[in-house]
This record gives structure tokens, sequence and C-alpha cells, in this order.
């Protein structure tokens, strides 16, 4: 009391002022620490939950835009609907909105556009093959925040529908063949484009290891089968072609799904 109390006539002496400042210094430093402390907890649980909400809509648009997409109706109904994939897959001829996505290139690509006349379609200047004959509806968005991922997910690379006899079908490393007849196979053929080497292929479950060159070369046809088929071309230098002949005319389907890194940039603002 003797330092606050003056016997001057003033209210606080000189030693009291200095006390009261120390007292507002150290008032503010806990102040600010524990202020910045809750900003600090509250931006990182706003960040946790950005990312779990982007997280979430990753795994929403892979569900929503897994194959198939825009197809011709008789493609549905008589093939992709009862293929039953296994794949984690995405489509991109879906009409897409609402994220960003770039899908990276594949090697093959280029070797099937030398040989093979298909459409294709362009999407984030990569080219993806598909005769299904639908426009690709895609509007990029404007906004520069987002949070990426990267999925490795079966994209469908070419499809068709034939009412044939003898169709030609191809897959690079990686991707898997899907292809249905309704009559007895007779003969199959594989050669790979452009190139020469050992081809690694599991047929309906079956592992067949053989080395192809651009010369057509038989295969078991016991390994096919009337209805569902799969191919598996595990191990390729490059692109391999298949031609398959079946006893009658019937109608034919494929499919070839590519694995691809696609890069899902999810907008959080």
């Amino acid at each position: 009391m003797r330092i606050i109390k003056s016997n001057r006539g003033f209210i606080f002496t000189f030693e009291a002022i200095i006390i009261a400042f120390f007292v507002l210094i150290i008032f503010i430093l806990i102040y600010g620490s524990l202020s910045h402390n809750f900003q600090s907890n509250l931006e990182e649980k706003k960040e946790i939950e950005s990312y779990h909400k982007a997280l979430y809509l990753k795994d929403y648009y892979i569900k929503k835009y897994s194959f198939p997409g825009l197809y011709k109706e008789e493609y549905l109904t008589n093939f992709a609907n009862n293929l039953n994939l296994e794949e984690k897959t995405f489509d991109p001829i879906n009409n897409i909105s609402g994220f960003l996505f770039v899908i990276e290139n594949n090697s093959y690509d280029e070797a099937l556009e030398g040989n093979i006349n298909l459409g294709y379609i362009r999407l984030n200047y990569t080219k993806l093959y598909s005769n299904v004959n639908r426009d690709f509806n895609y509007s990029p968005l404007t906004t520069k925040s987002f949070i990426m991922f990267k999925e490795n997910l079966y994209i469908p690379k070419i499809t068709g529908m034939e009412n044939n006899n003898t169709f030609n079908l191809y897959g690079g490393e990686g991707d898997h063949i899907y292809f249905k007849v309704n009559s007895e196979i007779t003969d199959v053929e594989a050669k790979l484009i452009n190139n020469n080497g050992e081809v690694i292929l599991k047929i309906n479950g079956y592992i067949l290891n053989t080395s192809l060159n651009s010369s057509y070369k038989s295969l078991d046809k016991s390994f096919f089968k009337t209805g569902i088929n799969k191919i598996e071309v595990l191990k390729a230098p490059s692109v391999v072609e298949f031609s398959v002949k079946t006893q009658n005319t019937g109608e034919v389907y494929y499919l070839t799904l590519s694995p691809r890194n696609v890069i899902f940039k999810i907008p959080i603002s």
C-alpha cells in the first residue's frame, strides 16, 4: 500500500504504474498465446474437415462416375451390366461436373492411334478411345483452391458391338479385355503391333506365356468359351492385337479397360 498510495497527493506512485504495466504485458502475452493456440487449432480443424470432405467427395465421384457411362442402351442391357467387374473403374464419358480431373497418358495410346481406325475423345490433352458415339460433356471449373488426390483406376478405352464371326481385340500391358460371344470359338490368333517380345496373358484365369511378333500366332482355343471371356495382358512390350473367329455369325460385345492414374482436384471453396 505504501507503493501504491502517494503522500504527495497523487493517486498512484511511479512504482505502481510500472507494476500495472508489467501486469498488462503478462496479460497480453497470456491472452495472445491462448488466442493463437485457439486460432491454430480452429484452422487445423477446418483443414482436417476440408480434407475429409474432399476425400469423401472423391470417393463419391468415383462411385458415381464408374463404368458404364453414357453408352447405347443395347450395349448396357446385353453386355456391360452382366460383366460384374471386379476393377475399380472411372468413366470419363459420363456427364461429369463438380470437380476437375486429369488422366495420365498411356504409352500404348499412340500405337493404337496409328493402327486402329477408332474415334476418340479428348480429355485434358489425353486421348482415350471409344466408339460409343456419344459426345463428351466437360466444363472445367475456374476455382483455384483444390485438394488433390491420385487414384489408380481402370478406364474404358475401347468398346464395341458387332454382328460378325471374326473380330479384333486390342490391349496393352495391364489392360483387361472383356468380350462376349454367343457362338463356339473356332480360332484365336494374336500378334504384337510394331514390336517383338515376350507376352504373358491371363485368359479366363489361365496363365499363358508366349513370344509374339508382328505376325499372327495361334493361341490355344481351349482357353476360351462361349459367353463372357476375360483376357488380362500381364506383360507386353507393345499393343497386343487378337483376332477371334467364331463358328457362326452372331452378336459380339467387347471392352478394353486400361489402368490409369487419375488425379482428382476437389474444390474446397
